[in-house]
């Protein structure tokens, strides 16, 4: 029997719901309806196996060398910190997960045959999820009194026909007129306020796709808007602020230079601040100020960025064994605690080896995406719309863990490479078959 082929802009929205949808929680009637974290891996992986069994060809289906070699290598090194690590099991588990989804979500975006549609499939979901997330915060707001007050709450009664919700938030407090007020964060039903964040930023600069119509923008950028707001989140607007800044600017050259310095001022800080000691080390240099306000200042992450640039300095190869950096950091607080830095994280687990090929892979597309400057006719090239994704995201991801772990955000990263990927080759078929296409008739 023949099976029919799933077209690219199904595939884009199958493709949001497989990678967001198992990661939705909701709290109703004294449930928790969530995936616990072993069904979501299995669940996840099948799906998206037979999704990419079912997407229809990219005429060019070459297998990407450079991406693909730094990937091997990549996933080697993870292997390879088996030898070293003191917890091999969870190492292998984990490796293994990650390697394998990977692998598979990158596939799912270079198998496609129109990069366009696929991604404007792709938004429609992810604005539907955001959307649904937005319009929950809002009702928690509605029946919470104390969005901005003097009380940290940590969750929120709903009752709609009798039936109740309950909303976990989280709190970013300020100090104003002396007195020390929180804001409630919302995450809609994505798990934390910083995962709404990072999806609203990444659906806002995916509307640059040139396949979405001006009316679709301007509603998917206000839901993205509203969704940041209502997130608070610090990663969110970092990713929403570097890519948005990308994405308007119009020469490849003055690209190129914003995304070197964007890239070496976020190591450098990050490098400084793990080195630098725990308490108020800014502090004693003399750099108070801002940076000393609730909002910008890193509080316990500068504590567990220090502990991880410690163990990095015993171990600076190749780590500890990739995936255990909290259970050779933190022992029994391992499940509650983490080193929120990809950076810092990946020194820990995998070395300065295993650090620098992560950032080969993640910032060769932003320094190597084979675009002209922007014209009327092709305002936004969806490679250009990845790489500045892909910038946002390795300066917020800084200072969050998701790319490595089994998240959401990683599995679209890696769909978003395949993506990218995909769109240099047909760029390239493109190209020579236009040259073949330009030479003259040889004389028999």
């Amino acid at each position: 029997m023949k099976i029919n082929k799933i077209k690219s802009t199904q595939s884009g929205i199958i493709s949001a719901i497989l990678l967001v949808a198992p990661f939705c929680q909701l709290h109703v009637a004294g449930l928790q309806i969530h995936l616990p974290s072993h069904p979501q891996v299995i669940i996840v992986t099948i799906f998206l196996v037979t999704l990419l069994l079912l997407i229809e060809k990219n005429k060019h289906q070459i297998i990407p060398k450079y991406t693909t070699l730094c990937m091997i290598a990549f996933s080697s090194i993870f292997l390879l910190s088996l030898l070293v690590s003191d917890f091999k099991y969870l190492t292998l588990s984990r490796s293994l997960i990650i390697i394998s989804t990977s692998t598979i979500t990158f596939f799912i975006g270079y198998k496609i045959h129109n990069t366009e549609k696929f991604m404007y499939g792709f938004l429609i979901s992810t604005t539907c999820i955001c959307a649904i997330s937005v319009f929950y915060s809002i009702l928690g707001i509605a029946y919470s009194q104390n969005y901005i007050s003097p009380n940290s709450d940590e969750f929120i009664n709903i009752s709609i026909g009798g039936v109740e919700f309950i909303q976990d938030i989280a709190n970013r407090s300020f100090v104003f007129d002396d007195e020390k007020l929180h804001v409630q964060r919302f995450a809609g039903i994505l798990p934390n306020p910083n995962g709404l964040g990072l999806l609203s930023a990444v659906v806002f600069i995916l509307s640059y796709n040139k396949s979405t119509t001006r009316e679709a923008k301007i509603l998917i950028r206000t839901i993205s808007i509203i969704g940041l707001i209502l997130s608070f989140s610090r990663m969110g607007l970092l990713l929403f602020a570097i890519s948005l800044i990308y994405i308007n600017l119009r020469q490849d050259s003055i690209r190129k230079i914003f995304s070197a310095t964007c890239a070496l001022f976020v190591s450098i800080f990050i490098i400084f601040i793990a080195s630098s000691g725990t308490n108020n080390s800014i502090t004693s240099m003399g750099i108070v100020s801002p940076l000393n306000h609730e909002i910008f200042n890193l509080g316990e992450r500068r504590d567990l960025m220090t502990a991880a640039w410690q163990s990095f300095s015993d171990n600076w190869l190749i780590g500890v064994g990739f995936g255990v950096a909290a259970e050779h950091l933190f022992a029994e607080e391992a499940n509650i605690q983490a080193v929120h830095s990809v950076l810092m994280n990946s020194l820990v687990e995998t070395g300065v080896i295993g650090t620098l090929l992560l950032i080969t892979l993640w910032l060769y597309p932003v320094f190597n995406t084979n675009d002209k400057e922007p014209n009327a006719d092709n305002p936004r090239d969806i490679s250009q719309v990845v790489s500045a994704i892909f910038l946002g995201l390795f300066v917020a991801e800084a200072f969050d863990l998701s790319v490595t772990r089994f998240h959401y955000i990683h599995l679209i990263f890696f769909m978003l490479l395949g993506v990218w990927s995909s769109a240099q080759r047909t760029k390239v078929g493109t190209a020579e078959q236009h040259a073949q296409g330009s030479q003259p008739p040889k004389l028999l």
